[in-house]
């Protein structure tokens, strides 16, 4: 039943068909190796939005390296029979880098939305620092910016952010805007150059496609699971978020910040300006940067 209370049972059987689940790829993915003798690998389909899985992977070292596109789902199989054919017409593949392939708005298509709306806001040229400010003063921002991230993730453009230092930050998002299960974690976005000294993730992780063990749990309580793990995703520096992770270490002394997805249970991602608009007004966020507009409740 939908409403049935989880109990011990239920978790001892999700264990035990994640363990075997495990075992499956483990072999799978051995076998690959031995029969092409390609070290370096590419996981898709759905399978693939199984970090935990991808994590333990990557501690195996079974391979070299793994890419996880940002769509690891049914869908891929277009992408990856497109990718077939290009790469027997052109002498290197192209792997997706960047999973901000949606619609984006202007400031102008913003404020248009926002004054249709009759909503004050504050135009602020360095929108990335105000926002570090505010989530480093334990404020729950609603972060809205570039193009929409394509795939199940939110990666820095349709996010909620919250301090990770914060011990209470996971109830305070699942009471005042997620609604949801409480063994659900939440996961953390951190600059790849200084990945290393918070994660023991020895590669890139830019869709947040490996769990990892978490060097300084009592440090990122907010982002830490119950077995010592985070679902990290990586960012590049001089990019939008990168600016924002960057102001994060300014006012924190830590590049880390816990990022969700920008809605509440039941409903996709936001993806336009007035979506994003009602589910701030709709849910317990101080505040919402979105473009180079501030609003306050």
């Amino acid at each position: 039943s939908k409403f049935q209370k989880l109990e011990i049972k239920h978790m001892n059987l999700a264990a035990s068909v994640q363990l075997y689940f495990e075992k499956a790829v483990d072999k799978l993915i051995k076998h690959a190796i031995q029969i092409t003798g390609f070290k370096k690998l590419c996981i898709a389909g759905g399978a693939a939005l199984n970090c935990k899985s991808n994590g333990n992977l990557i501690n195996s070292k079974i391979a070299e390296k793994i890419y996880v596109p940002p769509f690891p789902n049914d869908t891929g199989c277009s992408y990856g029979s497109a990718m077939a054919l290009f790469s027997q017409e052109h002498s290197s593949n192209t792997l997706v880098k960047s999973s901000l392939l949606g619609p984006s708005f202007s400031n102008d298509n913003i404020k248009a939305d926002l004054d249709l709306l009759q909503i004050k806001a504050e135009y602020v040229q360095e929108i990335e620092d105000v926002a570090a400010n505010h989530v480093s003063n334990g404020k729950l921002v609603g972060w809205f910016q570039n193009r929409m991230e394509v795939g199940p993730r939110a990666l820095g453009a349709r996010s909620i952010l919250g301090d990770p230092r914060d011990p209470n930050i996971k109830k305070r998002i699942n009471s005042k805007i997620k609604f949801r299960e409480d063994f659900r974690p939440f996961a953390p976005s951190v600059l790849q150059n200084k990945s290393s000294e918070y994660f023991d993730l020895p590669q890139e992780s830019p869709f947040m496609s490996f769990t990892a063990n978490v060097l300084q749990p009592s440090l990122l309580p907010g982002i830490t699971h119950v077995d010592g793990t985070a679902r990290v995703q990586t960012v590049e520096k001089g990019t939008c978020y990168g600016n924002f992770l960057e102001a994060m270490e300014q006012y924190t002394s830590h590049p880390v910040v816990l990022n969700t997805s920008f809605n509440y249970m039941g409903q996709p991602i936001v993806c336009t300006p007035k979506e994003a608009i009602y589910t701030f007004y709709g849910t317990g966020l101080d505040c919402l940067c979105i473009g180079n507009w501030l609003v306050k409740k």
